[in-house]
């Protein structure tokens, strides 16, 4: 490939990622795959992310496994299940062992639970402390942490990981450093069950207070949370997955020039263009 020609490609899907994954989805998976490994780990890894989880399954079938792996790596745990999903079950497993523990631990738990569960749409990385930690610690816990947290609901949990109680940011922050956390406990929110389906909680009374509900497992153990954002996303998911935006109406019209070098640095690989696809 022409280095100028990459460097307008790179340019393309910088500014563009997501008309550059609708062009990737419309090429065969061999140029598709060609183009991936020409692209920075970072670009690539961007728009394997905005392809469609169909689409990006296909890809990733495509890929040597460690390269397929370190790209599903470093996306968000539910995004990588959702592709995950649409794999043979022998690739997913073998892309699976390849991933770092931690992913790869978050995506076998959502994994075990079917597309229309709490258990698959829940958030699984949070943030949760121990009952007997000090607010000091808590808190220096909460700034090194990466987990997601809701500021308003962080759960304390006892040596099973059950559900002790829930305390917030703002109480930990006025309280002093040596004071037990467990001491700060507010109201327990409504817990949902895990196995529970999302159309059976669309209509909790805990939504009417709450953007988070906590996910309990069947043994009551804290396993993550559900934000009603991701609820109705799952159960609007069906059809948002049939709605595919054409890469023409993503694009401005000054933006045309990178996506038709695009199109042409498909075409050097191999890829059926969409203007080759027009003649036939």
């Amino acid at each position: 490939m022409v280095s100028h020609e990459l460097n307008v490609a790179k340019t393309f899907i910088q500014t563009h990622v997501d008309a550059a994954a609708r062009e990737l989805e419309s090429q065969s998976a061999e140029a598709a795959r060609q183009l991936l490994e020409a692209l920075p780990a970072t670009q690539a890894h961007r728009i394997l992310m905005h392809m469609l989880p169909t689409y990006a399954a296909r890809l990733c079938c495509q890929l040597p496994i460690k390269f397929a792996a370190s790209l599903l790596a470093g996306g968000d745990a539910n995004h990588v299940v959702a592709i995950l999903r649409c794999m043979p079950s022998a690739k997913r497993k073998t892309l699976l062992k390849v991933m770092p523990d931690k992913i790869a631990a978050l995506c076998l738990l959502l994994l075990s639970y079917s597309e229309d569960t709490v258990g698959a749409k829940m958030i699984a990385d949070i943030v949760m402390l121990p009952r007997s930690i000090s607010v000091g610690s808590a808190l220096r816990r909460l700034a090194d942490s990466h987990g997601l947290s809701d500021s308003d609901a962080i759960p304390l949990v006892d040596e099973q990981t059950h559900l002790v109680g829930l305390v917030s940011v703002r109480a930990l922050l006025n309280a002093h450093d040596d004071l037990c956390v467990e001491q700060l406990i507010d109201s327990t929110r409504p817990a949902l069950s895990s196995r529970a389906s999302l159309a059976s909680v669309a209509g909790h009374e805990g939504w009417q207070r709450y953007d988070t509900l906590v996910v309990l497992n069947r043994y009551k153990q804290l396993i993550g949370i559900l934000r009603h954002v991701d609820l109705r996303r799952g159960l609007e998911q069906s059809v948002t997955d049939t709605n595919i935006v054409p890469a023409a109406d993503i694009v401005s019209d000054t933006s045309r020039v990178y996506f038709s070098v695009l199109a042409g640095i498909l075409n050097l690989f191999g890829g059926n263009s969409t203007a080759s696809r027009k003649q036939k």
